[in-house]
């Protein structure tokens, strides 16, 4: 007779959501950046307290194996409190980069990965336009994953421009001429290692996708059962009632897919997950908007923030998943 395998309890997912809860209360979504130059005193101090709890540290080998069966966990808890810092590209991409190339981190990051932010971008097949990075301010460093003639390689960006208002309500976006990188560092690395590297990066991305969407249709289901109309609560009406379970279940079915994207490393349902989850999250936050009616489109109201995170990490997530797929056949 087999055992009955004990059940799932997180530990590293509760002590991350708290730290999220003092750190990053929900108005740093509107404003990292103070003056347009340097992360507010509020987000270096959030930036400071995930690196003091080792939370840059997810992706290198000595956690990379106690995370990951929490990674989906972790992901989102920061899609639920609209984390704006880069935690994802600078744990879970730089991180290990830097671990498996010592001088990497030595001679080639703007700064250590404790002192500031890491705001990346992946690019493995041709891009139109200029690159966008989310701006953190002038210290931050703005580094590209990409794909050269020899293999790999990590560049890195100068800021040179002025930030423009970006989908997202609190963070500006940085548009640079792709030819105008500062430095570059070779990574021998092939196709293969590449994608696994990307590996919990995607997972951890995807379910901020999901805690970001999750959260605003929570706030909607809320303002549906207090918001009357003709002597009713809306969320009576089976117009509201049913969207709003047609909103549940896209993301009960992205969460699956997840799930599935979470556990084959190889990457196997990538295309799946992108199509179930971004549809699901958008739909979500759509259904969301619509409930809270004139009073969403406020700025002064929350809903409007979890709607422009779904949909700029959807359209980043797609940008992501195209270039991998210029990895197919594995770079040699």
């Amino acid at each position: 007779m087999s055992a009955v395998p004990e059940p799932f309890s997180p530990m590293l997912a509760p002590a991350f959501e708290r730290l999220l809860r003092e750190q990053h209360p929900l108005a740093l979504a509107r404003a990292p950046v103070d003056s347009g130059i340097t992360l507010s005193a509020q987000a270096s101090a959030c930036w400071s307290a995930l690196a003091e709890g080792g939370w840059l540290e997810l992706g290198t080998h000595s956690l990379r194996v106690e995370a990951m069966p929490e990674l989906a966990l972790l992901g989102e808890a920061s899609g639920r409190s609209l984390l704006c810092l880069p935690l994802a590209f600078s744990a879970l991409v730089l991180a290990p980069l830097a671990e498996r190339f010592p001088a990497l981190a030595a001679d080639f990051l703007a700064e250590p990965l404790e002192a500031a932010p890491a705001s990346g971008r992946i690019d493995f097949g041709s891009t139109a336009g200029p690159l966008l990075w989310d701006w953190l301010g002038e210290r931050a460093g703005y580094y590209q994953l990409a794909r050269a003639d020899s293999g790999f390689v990590l560049r890195r960006y100068a800021p040179s421009s002025a930030p423009v208002d970006g989908l997202d309500a609190g963070l500006s976006v940085l548009a640079l001429d792709r030819d105008s990188s500062s430095a570059e560092w070779p990574l021998a690395l092939n196709g293969t290692e590449v994608q696994q590297l990307l590996h919990p990066f995607l997972v951890f991305q995807y379910a901020h996708l999901l805690g970001a969407a999750l959260s605003g249709l929570e706030l909607a289901v809320a303002y549906a059962g207090e918001r009357r109309q003709f002597g009713r609560a809306i969320g009576e009406f089976q117009a509201v009632k049913h969207a709003l379970a047609n909103a549940w279940v896209a993301l009960d079915n992205g969460r699956y897919a997840l799930e599935a994207l979470h556990q084959q490393p190889d990457g196997g349902p990538l295309q799946i997950t992108q199509r179930v989850l971004t549809s699901g999250a958008r739909l979500a936050a759509r259904v969301a908007l619509q409930v809270h009616g004139a009073i969403g489109f406020a700025w002064e109201h929350d809903i409007q923030l979890y709607l422009k995170r779904v949909y700029k990490t959807a359209a980043q997530m797609e940008h992501v998943v195209q270039q991998l797929a210029a990895l197919d056949p594995p770079a040699a």
